[in-house]
């Protein structure tokens, strides 16, 4: 993708893309767009029909036919990585495979599993659902944790939501599989990056990351202009992972899904009062930033 011929104005960027600069510093500066990535959604919706997603037929999987009344795996993934064709992702340039998926644990990790064979390879991860330990037989838990935790053994950086406070309570809740500690934790924010006030609160929150109001895709073309919480947010987050990931293969490096980890949780904006860097459970260590994480990236040497 040419970015240069692009401004801050067109309709097809998102705020959040604009405001944590990831167009001015990373599309049109540095040219990383995402290209060479691949990002795996899971999610309980139909396979993604857009103009504007590219996922090829053998990167794509039915685990459940349950159906559902919404779109949200084409919302999500054309905030991960739509081209431009009526609305630009985070990572317009990554690849995508999709999975359809049960909200069940056993189903989430039959997924995961799949994502981690697939090929071309797939190195993120983007679960945006709620699942809760204490409405899952034991082990089909137990094969979710294995599931992210091989995952991880294979390279891959699982990212997830939060989960949504509805009751706006602000009640502490650990969904999963965003409570795993091996996986990134997303909750929202607002335009003027205050929190989304159906962000949840959990003790494993990693980050958080734009999620109101943001414009994706539609199922079958057009585009949704109002995708918001912590779908929405951890959608934003996995498609600045594979920005990461893809500066860090332009200079051929890697790193290990916790040096990532690490690496964004250290680089995140916080400027949030009466709250503190990493151990809140509502901001995490802060604002994902990827320029942040790319600048950082750049003065490391390649050993």
């Amino acid at each position: 993708m040419d970015a240069s011929q692009l401004q801050t104005t067109d309709v097809r960027l998102n705020w959040g893309v604009v405001k944590l600069e990831i167009f001015q510093k990373l599309w049109r500066q540095r040219q990383i767009t995402g290209e060479g990535i691949r990002v795996g959604v899971l999610d309980a919706s139909d396979i993604p029909s857009h103009p504007g997603l590219h996922i090829f037929p053998k990167s794509q999987k039915v685990f459940s036919d349950k159906v559902v009344p919404h779109h949200h795996g084409t919302y999500c993934s054309g905030v991960v990585a739509a081209d431009g064709t009526e609305v630009f992702g985070v990572a317009p340039d990554a690849g995508l495979a999709y999975g359809k998926v049960a909200v069940t644990a056993k189903s989430v990790a039959e997924g995961i599993e799949w994502l981690i064979a697939v090929r071309p390879v797939v190195q993120v991860i983007s679960i945006s659902l709620e699942i809760f330990e204490e409405n899952e037989p034991v082990a089909d838990f137990q094969a979710l944790k294995a599931a992210v935790d091989h995952a991880e053994e294979k390279g891959r950086i699982v990212v997830a939501a939060v989960g949504n406070d509805f009751s706006r309570r602000r009640e502490m809740v650990t969904r999963f599989p965003a409570g795993f500690s091996n996986v990134l934790a997303i909750g929202a924010l607002k335009e003027d990056l205050t929190l989304h006030p159906e962000s949840g609160m959990n003790s494993c929150i990693d980050l958080v990351a734009p999620g109101n109001n943001l414009r994706t895709t539609e199922q079958g073309g057009g585009t949704f202009g109002s995708f918001s919480r912590t779908s929405a947010a951890a959608a934003f987050a996995s498609g600045a992972v594979a920005l990461v990931l893809s500066a860090l293969k332009n200079r051929d490096m890697e790193m290990t899904p916790a040096q990532v980890a690490t690496l964004l949780r250290g680089t995140a904006t916080f400027n949030f009062p009466n709250a503190t860097r990493c151990q809140s459970n509502l901001y995490g260590c802060g604002i994902i930033n990827p320029v942040a994480a790319i600048e950082k990236i750049e003065t490391l040497k390649n050993d």
